[in-house]
């Protein structure tokens, strides 16, 4: 018996011997003349995804790593107190970002000041069912006027605004097709906030 073995450059890896065997290095018993043929694929080209954080005071970022060409991967931001996520360097507000890999590339997340104090309340805004399937009723008592409401998710981020002109006892039905989690319905009127948690089961 002998061995033989496959040693692939760089960029490449060894796949199969000509006969389909695998084994690298691999035995062979001599019964006669014999010719294998080691054959090799290249390997995937691999690039380097940075995210970072405009300001580590305002936020944090996770999902960079490298990754081979063609990776479907998620990166995503949030956001400390106080503070709430904006748009990554290229203007895109999506958080967390789904990107497919196709070159080196830098991906910076911006944040802003969460410049509305809000109040955390439960006598003026109310939701039921709670939790719900993403189909739920926004209750709004002792306020009156111009409106706007958002839904926001965990990072910060909003994903969804609506603007409505209210009554004393206004109910608005809102239908949001997000994912399972726990989010935040944020109610906005003049220089005042109220902010109850929902949260969505599907």
């Amino acid at each position: 018996m002998t061995q033989i073995s496959a040693t692939a450059n760089d960029g490449y890896a060894f796949s199969a011997w000509n006969d389909g065997n695998t084994d690298n290095p691999r035995t062979i018993t001599v019964t006669g003349n014999a010719t294998y043929i080691a054959n090799f694929e290249a390997l995937p080209q691999q690039y380097t995804i940075t995210v970072l954080s405009s300001s580590e005071i305002r936020g944090s970022v996770s999902g960079g790593g490298t990754f081979d060409e063609g990776t479907v991967t998620q990166i995503s931001a949030t956001a400390n107190d106080g503070y709430i996520f904006s748009a990554w360097n290229d203007g895109n507000t999506d958080n967390p970002r789904t990107i497919t890999v196709t070159g080196n590339a830098t991906y910076i997340a911006s944040f802003e000041v969460q410049s509305i104090i809000e109040t955390q309340t439960t006598a003026q805004i109310s939701i039921f069912p709670n939790p719900n399937n993403g189909m739920f009723t926004l209750s709004m008592e002792l306020i009156e006027g111009d409106v706007t409401c958002q839904i926001v998710n965990a990072s910060g981020s909003v994903i969804e605004t609506r603007e409505f002109n209210v009554t004393d006892g206004s109910e608005f039905v809102f239908d949001c097709n997000v994912a399972s989690g726990v989010y935040f319905v944020r109610v906005i009127s003049g220089d005042r906030v109220w902010t109850e948690s929902v949260v969505i089961n599907r």
